[in-house]
Order: C-alpha cells, then sequence, then structure tokens
C-alpha cells in the first residue's frame, strides 16, 4: 500500500523485512526495482532486476522495470533490446508498445515510433 501512495522509503523497508525472510522473493525483488527505477537509483535497479530474472528469465516486470532503468539513462539500445523479450513473450500489452514507441522516438526512427504508438492504441 505505501507503493501505491509513492512513499517509497516505507515501502522499501516492509519489503526489506521480507526479503530478511526469503532473500530471492521475487515478488519483493521485483517491488524493489521498481522503487530503484521510481527513486533514480537505477545501478540498483539493475541489480535488483538481474537477480529476479536469474531465478526466472521470464519475468515480465522485471523486464519492464529494467527497460525502464535503461530509457532514464539514456540506454536506448539495451532498452529495446529488453523490450523486445518482452514482447517475444507478451506481445498484447499496450504500455510495451509504449515504451517502444519511446524508445524509437529517442533514436530518431519516426517510422517505428509512429507504428508501435499504433499498436499501443490498437491494444488499448
Amino acid at each position: 500500500c505505501y507503493m501505491q501512495l509513492n512513499e517509497w522509503a516505507k515501502a522499501e523497508f516492509d519489503i526489506d523485512r521480507v526479503l530478511r525472510i526469503d532473500r530471492f522473493n521475487e515478488n519483493a525483488l521485483v517491488n524493489k526495482c521498481r522503487i530503484y527505477v521510481y527513486t533514480d537509483k537505477l545501478e540498483e535497479a539493475h541489480e535488483s532486476c538481474d537477480l529476479v530474472l536469474g531465478k526466472n528469465p521470464k519475468s515480465v516486470a522485471a523486464m519492464f522495470y529494467k527497460a525502464e532503468a535503461f530509457i532514464k539513462q539514456k540506454e536506448f539500445n539495451p532498452a529495446l533490446e529488453m523490450l523486445e523479450k518482452i514482447q517475444n513473450l507478451s506481445p498484447s500489452i499496450g504500455y510495451l508498445w509504449q515504451l517502444k514507441a519511446k524508445v524509437y522516438e529517442e533514436l530518431g526512427d519516426t517510422k517505428q515510433a509512429a507504428e508501435a504508438l499504433a499498436k499501443s492504441k490498437q491494444i488499448s
């Protein structure tokens, strides 16, 4: 509930309590990724996401947060690679196509950006 209120420090405290009991709890680690992305602790975000992906290579949530961290770091090619992995697993997620449009736009590929945005609207 703290995460919904954007009370990141309180949420992180609660998540850390869970991780002390089960240090590989996937939900807690994914939420840790989310906190780190939204608080701009991007290296920590990558580390947490990598822990999740090491245990569950198909964790779409961890892939999204890792892609968002790459985007914030202006590392658009690795972000696009992560989004391609998500696309292979779950192509019908509208947010995937919104992020792809953003990345393509940053890379200067306006045609691909427009196509991704249209796909996003088609899915939603």
